[in-house]
């Protein structure tokens, strides 16, 4: 809704006019439907994803079938309120930042209150307060120059800057000598993408709290050589850990002492064999992946979407239709894997964002 109050040319309706249709209905695809059905243990657990997604409880099967048609009134019944509180706004020449008809309606309105109602009648702690202090947030992207392009991703808050990481390590090495798609080639990006990954693990957090990320000497180009040397081209680093990027932006690292436990315990991990439950849970992750839409226009204007979570299995929220993020996995209150994440633990449940 910000994005197109500040940017855009299309109506509300226009924009959800697809979704509405889809959440009326449409022949559900089978990779999605036998989802629902591994997952239906835990769905029934939620009264409110159990309705929607499990239309034949009692039965053999209690997801739908494939090409059945797949509804999701509560979640249609949400969009329109959202378009109709867009078409009083725009009717009573009050749009303004953020459209504040259908915004306020999500966020303060009837939609908020069964939202909160929903959540907290299954043990979730939102509050009316924590969705009226919500905002969006307009920020400056982090960059990087890979050869001759500039590469933009969002802040740590994200795993985005581990890209640009990546690239910056990957800029020390000729990969068009090593053929696109050798062994060569992949054990290299294999290798460049596990320190970014590590570094990430251990250094991203909230940048909108402190203590702030060495974002300039993750980012740094010097870094990236550093690391980009300790890459072996025989063999896989089992032990990859996280670097030190402070020196490399003028600092002392203050989390030294964590950060030699890091590396300590990465090193006892490399020694341990994977159990045959680990290993299958492992190759099931590994095929799964995160759906991201990018679209541009002849203008130049690009917008990129990554829906991480809220689908199979979630918790769906009352009847509004909406289903809750699952992606808690990357809240660490281990100090000695995240110091970021747990010196902020305190302070996140104060803040009013």
């Amino acid at each position: 809704m910000l994005m197109l109050a500040e940017y855009g040319t299309l109506s509300l309706a226009e924009v959800l006019g697809p979704s509405i249709e889809l959440a009326d209905g449409y022949p559900i695809e089978a990779e999605t439907a036998d989802r629902i059905e591994r997952w239906r243990d835990k769905l029934k657990e939620w009264p409110y994803s159990k309705q929607v997604m499990l239309p034949h409880l009692g039965e053999a099967r209690e997801a739908p079938h494939p090409g059945e048609i797949f509804r999701q009134s509560d979640l249609a019944a949400t969009l329109r309120k959202l378009v109709d509180a867009e078409a009083q706004a725009l009717a009573a020449a009050s749009r303004a930042s953020g459209d504040p008809g259908a915004y306020d309606r999500f966020y303060r309105g009837d939609i908020a209150r069964e939202f909160v109602r929903g959540v907290q009648e299954q043990g979730g702690l939102i509050t009316l307060a924590d969705l009226d202090k919500w905002r969006p947030l307009v920020e400056e992207p982090l960059t990087t120059r890979y050869r001759d392009i500039d590469v933009y991703k969002l802040d740590v808050w994200t795993q985005g800057p581990a890209l640009l990481q990546s690239l910056n390590i990957l800029e020390n090495f000729d990969l068009k000598a090593l053929g696109y798609n050798s062994a060569g080639y992949v054990h290299t990006l294999y290798q460049a993408m596990n320190l970014a990954f590590a570094d990430r693990d251990f250094y991203y957090g909230d940048p909108y709290l402190p203590p702030a990320e060495p974002r300039r000497g993750l980012l740094s180009k010097e870094y990236a050589k550093a690391r980009a040397a300790t890459i072996r081209m025989d063999r896989n680093d089992a032990t990859a850990g996280p670097g030190d990027p402070y020196p490399f932006q003028g600092e002392s690292n203050p989390f030294a002492d964590l950060l030699r436990k890091q590396r300590l315990a990465e090193r006892g991990d490399a020694s341990r064999a994977l159990s045959a439950e680990a290993l299958d849970e492992f190759k099931q992750g590994f095929h799964s992946g995160t759906t991201s839409v990018v679209a541009a226009d002849a203008a130049g204007w690009l917008v990129a979407v990554t829906p991480s979570g809220g689908w199979v299995p979630a918790t769906i929220a009352g009847r509004t239709g909406v289903g809750l993020s699952q992606r808690l996995q990357s809240f660490v209150l281990d100090p000695a894997q995240n110091p970021f994440q747990r010196a902020r633990a305190g302070a996140s449940a104060r803040a009013s964002r």
